[in-house]
């Protein structure tokens, strides 16, 4: 289908036959009466306010990986710490994530990310950083393409054959020195708000995880 949808000589039949399906063309034959009056205001509705003991929740406790961008990368200058050595604790700690159900990663790029790594720890010491995501750890969602990994937009109707290249946004993330670690998962095609997806193990809420955390 989706290769019927991409040619220009099937294109206008999928169209039509999807409209046909969702019941587009049909809303054509409607009473104009029935689209009723459009709102004058183009302002957002309020939405519902805090749950009550939302205030009490608080953030949950956590030991780990807490530090910014910025204070990483102030932390490799100083020689603190190293690309590497994050990235083995950000690897160790989302998989320990995962076994408790709190893990966003569906896929990893181990290999790569520990060469992009390796690098990084290179020109840190050499005092030639590219800049402020020079060894950062940048997960990516799974609807954009990592080269290696299947770019399977949270579905398991997509080709699993690895992409060939990377998405632009990962590679200019790569060009400024940002390490990949892999994809993190989402809700199918990204269309649910709530936050669960039948084809992956979707993060828990850390409060309760017997909850999902959302969208």
């Amino acid at each position: 289908m989706r290769g019927a949808a991409k040619n220009e000589l099937t294109r206008p039949f999928v169209a039509r036959t999807f409209r046909r399906q969702l019941g587009i063309a049909a809303m054509r034959s409607l009473d104009v009466a029935r689209n009723g009056v459009l709102p004058v205001s183009q302002a957002p509705l309020a939405a519902r306010g805090p749950r009550p003991g939302a205030a009490e929740l608080g953030v949950p406790e956590s030991r780990r990986l807490t530090l910014t961008a910025r204070a990483l990368t102030v932390a490799y200058r100083s020689g603190r710490a190293t690309p590497s050595a994050v990235l083995d604790a950000v690897l160790r700690e989302a998989r320990a994530f995962s076994e408790q159900r709190l893990g966003a990663f569906c896929a990893f790029s181990e290999e790569a990310a520990r060469r992009a790594a390796a690098e990084s720890d290179e020109r840190y010491r050499s005092g030639a950083a590219l800049g402020p995501l020079d060894g950062v750890i940048v997960p990516v969602k799974e609807e954009m393409a990592v080269a290696g990994l299947p770019t399977r937009l949270g579905t398991n109707v997509e080709s699993s054959l690895p992409a060939a290249k990377d998405s632009v946004v990962v590679e200019r993330l790569r060009r400024a020195g940002a390490v990949i670690p892999g994809h993190t998962a989402m809700t199918e095609y990204g269309m649910s708000p709530l936050g669960g997806n039948t084809s992956r193990a979707m993060p828990r809420n850390p409060h309760n995880a017997a909850h999902l955390a959302g969208g």
